[in-house]
Parts: structure tokens; C-alpha cells; sequence
């Protein structure tokens, strides 16, 4: 049981590290005036980095960017 649990509680601890780190570029981001904003759904532009959503068909869709106010 031992062997589970220290492999677990090694990708728990990444991922909470993670986690926490994408929470303080979120709050960063919002101090500097940055919002979310609602576009038209449209393919991913290569090499730019999004947010996507992944259809059952297999596309990548931005449907949402980030704005400075």
C-alpha cells in the first residue's frame, strides 16, 4: 500500500505547485488590468498559446482571449 501512496502523494504535490502558480499569474494579470473576453469561437492560430476546447471530432477551437482594459 505504501508503494501507491508515495507515488501519489509526489503528482498531488506537482500539481498543487502548479495549481498554485497559475493562480498567481491569474491575480498578477488582473492587477496589471487584464480581463477575459468573449470572441467567436475559431481554430487555434499555430504557436500562439490558448486556452482551447477539444470537439469530439478532433478540433481545437479559442472561443475566449485575454484583454488589457
Amino acid at each position: 500500500m505504501k508503494y501507491i501512496l508515495i507515488p501519489l502523494l509526489i503528482v498531488l504535490g506537482a500539481c498543487s505547485s502548479q495549481q498554485a502558480e497559475f493562480w498567481r499569474t491569474v491575480e498578477q494579470q488582473r492587477a496589471d488590468g487584464y480581463k477575459w473576453e468573449q470572441i467567436p469561437c475559431r481554430q487555434v492560430t499555430p504557436g500562439v498559446q490558448a486556452l482551447t476546447l477539444d470537439t469530439p471530432i478532433g478540433n481545437k477551437l479559442v472561443c475566449n482571449k485575454l484583454v488589457k482594459n
